[in-house]
């Protein structure tokens, strides 16, 4: 697999609802040059079943912690797994614009 220009990195804890829209929207983008990485923070809601409908997925890694961590926590250890030039933060509860992984890295190109 070539190595993806941008990393996405997801975290849900308690957003179980939510969290199969955020995925979509990274899924439906309009570039194709990403990974996304869904860390589950020891959610107990319907996280766990909403990423592992999506393990089979190349494009997608897949994390759980075992314990709750802070978001400074998470964000280092989504740094550590990251294989992308650039890395961005998508919210459990939260969706992008099919457009903003093209638009992002268009510019940070720039």
């Amino acid at each position: 697999m070539t190595k993806p220009k941008i990393t996405v990195y997801c975290i849900s804890q308690k957003y179980g609802q939510y969290l199969e829209q955020a995925v979509e929207s990274v899924l439906q983008q309009t570039t194709d040059n990403w990974e996304l990485l869904l860390i589950d923070n020891a959610s107990v809601d319907k996280t766990a079943s909403v990423i592992k409908y999506y393990q089979n997925d190349s494009r997608v890694r897949t994390f759980r912690l075992q314990e709750s961590k802070n978001l400074p926590s998470i964000c280092n250890f989504a740094v550590e797994k990251a294989n992308g030039d650039y890395l961005i933060r998508l919210d459990g509860d939260d969706f992008f614009d099919e457009n903003i992984l093209l638009i992002l890295a268009n510019w940070l190109d720039r």
